[in-house]
């Protein structure tokens, strides 16, 4: 892996390519246990860093993909929207119903419908989780 590393370093050193090495992660994925790094991987002389969740594009992949970390960071997300957009669609609010759609298509819905695949991949005792529905003892009743 690291032969394939070197040549990457040298086509973007030709083309002139800059990459941001902070951000470059290593991950083994596999089905069961945890495995130990197996060699150090560099690049551009800085080490690559072995991780067991690597992000990428707003993706949180784990080593064995259950998709986990990307639900519950995704729910904690859909959850914090909800709770600042809860006074502007409730049913006695002055906001009329096409206002609240759209509201919904803007701001709850991209959460919930980015990398998509994912839901149908993810592990069912992932999904069967109780989301983080507002506190009984908050100051706002719904």
């Amino acid at each position: 892996m690291q032969n394939y590393l070197d040549k990457l370093q040298d086509w973007l050193t030709q083309w002139r390519i800059a990459i941001n090495v902070d951000k470059s992660q290593a991950i083994i994925f596999r089905k069961w246990g945890v495995i130990d790094p197996p060699f150090q991987l560099t690049r551009f002389e800085d080490n690559i860093q072995w991780v067991s969740v690597a992000r990428y594009l707003g993706l949180h992949m784990d080593s064995r993909l259950t998709y986990k970390k990307h639900i519950d960071y995704l729910s904690e997300k859909f959850w914090g929207r909800i709770h600042l957009a809860i006074s502007l669609v409730v049913r006695n609010s002055p906001l009329s119903l096409e206002n609240k759609v759209i509201l919904y298509k803007q701001v709850l819905r991209p959460i919930i419908t980015y990398a998509s695949p994912v839901w149908g991949a993810a592990a069912a005792t992932h999904m069967k989780k109780n989301p983080s529905y507002p506190k009984q003892n908050s100051p706002t009743h719904y």
